[in-house]
């Protein structure tokens, strides 16, 4: 198992009909990087969620595979109240839908953390690259607010320096003299 304190990523495949769960765990198999979690049922899928820790440290990714042969409406449909189910348990997840129609895919009425992909042959590539590209944002949002925060503390050092300096001016005048 990975050990406690490393950024693990956290990836959520609910696959009820175990479509692409053994190609994903093929490509995600690195235990000290990934977590992967299967599931075909959806209470489960929440169950699990409740459970994960929360915070920035960690990249949470959830996969929506699609039944096969619903409609465009209804996929839409499905992918709405899925979405939304989700995002009460943990508004930073970050959903990819695995979707049967292509007009699904092109609809713009995804919210920004949603992702839809056409189920066709290069269908696992590409969710591939979007749970990389994910995890890779979530890494440079981290070293973003880490950098962020050592210039913040780089810059309270030289005040206090020249606060310290200017002090000292007034305080011990015969040794700037």
């Amino acid at each position: 198992m990975a050990k406690p304190g490393l950024n693990l990523s956290y990836i959520f495949l609910f696959d009820p009909t175990r479509l692409i769960s053994d190609e994903v765990r093929e490509r995600f198999n690195n235990v000290h990087k990934y977590r992967l979690e299967n599931f075909t049922d959806l209470n489960e899928v929440t169950q699990s969620l409740k459970k994960v820790p929360r915070g920035r440290k960690y990249a949470r990714i959830c996969i929506y595979v699609m039944n096969g042969g619903l409609a465009g409406d209804n996929e839409k449909k499905d992918i709405d109240e899925f979405y939304s189910r989700i995002k009460q348990i943990d508004p930073e997840m970050n959903v990819i839908c695995l979707v049967n129609n292509r007009e699904t895919e092109k609809k713009s009425g995804f919210p920004p953390s949603c992702i839809a992909v056409q189920n066709n042959d290069n269908a696992i590539l590409r969710i591939t690259n979007h749970i990389l590209g994910i995890i890779s944002k979530e890494n440079l949002e981290r070293k973003y607010l880490s950098a962020k925060r050592s210039v913040q503390t780089l810059i309270l050092f030289i005040l206090f320096t020249i606060a310290l300096a200017i002090a000292s001016y007034f305080l011990f005048p015969q040794y700037f003299g």
